[in-house]
């Protein structure tokens, strides 16, 4: 199917890791440190698509604003802590995916995702985990928050990381990503889209039932063919 292709490009959170339960435990130390009165998955349900500042701003009530910077710069402080020295372990298939498309397929490739680079960085000093090699064997290939000024769904981000990645044809790159604004930043960008997910009960239904899809890293491979 995907004749011609010159890089494959990941999405990072969710895609290549899995990091929600951190983001679970994060917010319930920080509701612990600050008496915020709702447990870690309650808080992390109301934290989806939005900042730390933005949820604390939508579930405290308006005489504890004060305490919501420091208690976002808590949650960011445990989210760091979590992902540098918790055991990590990467989505079905793909460590072999990943060493089969630079050892046999010959292709490069690069990482673009919404994290910053201080997560990014945390996840490279993990030495727990397979996510470390990942990182390290990609430096110079991974685009991150602070590269764009337009996240996505734009195609900026796709854009930084094919220039990053020197420039293949955008229409001969493929992006691997798990969600609808993973899919609408391929869209935007010219490159092929294929949706990685693990987990048919909680497919994201704004994808089109048209677009390529694999529930593990190495069914891949069966397109690159």
């Amino acid at each position: 199917m995907f004749q011609n292709t010159e890089a494959i490009i990941y999405d990072l959170d969710g895609t290549i890791i899995d990091t929600e339960q951190f983001h679970r435990d994060a917010w319930k130390l920080t509701s612990q440190e600050y008496g915020l009165g709702f447990t870690g998955e309650a808080i992390y349900q109301a934290s989806k698509g939005k900042s730390s500042i933005k949820t604390l701003e939508k579930i405290l009530p308006v005489d504890r604003r004060e305490i919501i910077k420091p208690a976002a710069d808590a949650k960011f402080r445990y989210m760091m802590g979590l992902m540098e020295n918790s055991t990590i372990k990467l989505l079905p298939g793909f460590m072999e995916t990943f060493e089969a498309l630079r050892e046999n397929y010959n292709l490069p490739v690069g990482i673009c995702t919404s994290a910053r680079q201080e997560n990014v960085e945390a996840l490279r000093r993990n030495s727990n985990s397979l996510i470390s090699k990942v990182l390290e064997a990609l430096v110079g290939k991974i685009a991150w928050k602070e590269m764009f000024t337009t996240g996505k769904p734009s195609a900026e981000p796709l854009q930084v990381t094919l220039r990053m990645m020197r420039n293949p044809r955008p229409d001969r790159a493929v992006y691997i990503g798990d969600a609808d604004v993973d899919y609408l930043c391929a869209q935007n960008a010219g490159t092929r889209f294929v949706y990685f997910c693990p987990e048919a009960a909680v497919k994201d239904m704004q994808i089109p039932l048209t677009m390529p899809q694999i529930e593990d890293h190495r069914e891949l491979l069966q397109y690159l063919q």
